[in-house]
């Protein structure tokens, strides 16, 4: 039950939390933006994240019409400044504008890809240098590398234990690998079957969509988390014939969710 804390100006997670990527958080601190410009992107975050989307309530909401007369009142400011303010986000990528119509506003979105920012706004490579690989569920598990110790560490190197020693096969190792690929397999007394991992499927997009990177490779394990493993294989497949790129696999398995959900209703 919330609290009513807000109301006198106390922050309680009781009485409302705007879920939040870490890379987002991170890349905002590092970013070289104006107060007034990080804070039209928290408002931005208020409106959207902060919302479930009421056709899916496993969801959150990423995109909202916001009224210049509305920024204008969150970022307390005169309606040239916040129009400045909203254009120089647009400039730099950060955020989306898309017009619902003349004099009827925009559509306002978070551009989560920070690899499309401009790099006037934020040094990509040193982002790339904090931000560690698998931070997605707000807990690092126990021995879990970060990028930077990843480049000092082998893949023979795991716990002091080889890969051979792992599965007492003969592995094959490739020194400039960082992700290794170890294939999983579940074993049956008829028909064994391989378990596609998460190290395969970021090694079928690094080989068939682009060349990966720990954004990429985050935003991949996100994907995999919300929809699976199979599917987002399988979307992979089909990006890879149409040379599509990570948005085309992702509305794939979009649009697949949404038909589930429709068939769960009916």
């Amino acid at each position: 039950m919330p609290k009513g804390d807000r109301y006198k100006l106390k922050a309680d997670p009781d009485d409302g939390v705007t879920k939040i990527s870490n890379l987002l958080l991170e890349a905002l601190a590092m970013a070289r933006l104006s107060g007034m410009e990080k804070g039209a992107i928290l408002y931005l975050w208020r409106r959207t994240y902060g919302w479930v989307d009421p056709e899916h309530p496993k969801r959150r909401i990423t995109e909202r019409h916001i009224g210049l007369t509305e920024w204008c009142k969150w970022l307390n400011c005169k309606k040239t400044c916040a129009s400045r303010i909203l254009s120089v986000l647009v400039k730099h990528g950060v955020i989306t504008q898309q017009s619902i119509g003349q004099g009827k506003g925009y559509i306002y979105a978070m551009n989560t890809y920070v690899e499309e920012w401009n790099g006037n706004c934020i040094d990509k490579e040193h982002l790339l240098k904090c931000v560690t690989v698998n931070q997605m569920d707000n807990s690092k598990p126990n021995g879990m590398l970060t990028v930077n110790q990843m480049d000092n560490t082998t893949v023979n190197k795991m716990d002091n234990t080889t890969v051979n020693q792992m599965d007492n096969t003969s592995v094959p190792a490739k020194e400039s690998i960082k992700y290794n690929i170890l294939k999983e397999t579940t074993t049956r007394k008829e028909n064994p079957v391989v378990v596609v991992g998460i190290d395969e499927i970021i090694s079928l997009f690094d080989k068939n969509i682009v060349k990966v990177n720990p954004i990429i490779i985050a935003k991949i394990k996100y994907i995999a988390d919300k929809y699976g493993i199979e599917p987002l294989n399988d979307a992979i497949t089909i990006a890879a014939t149409k040379k599509k790129g990570l948005d085309y696999i992702e509305g794939i398995l979009k649009n697949k969710s949404m038909d589930k959900d429709f068939e769960n209703r009916t």
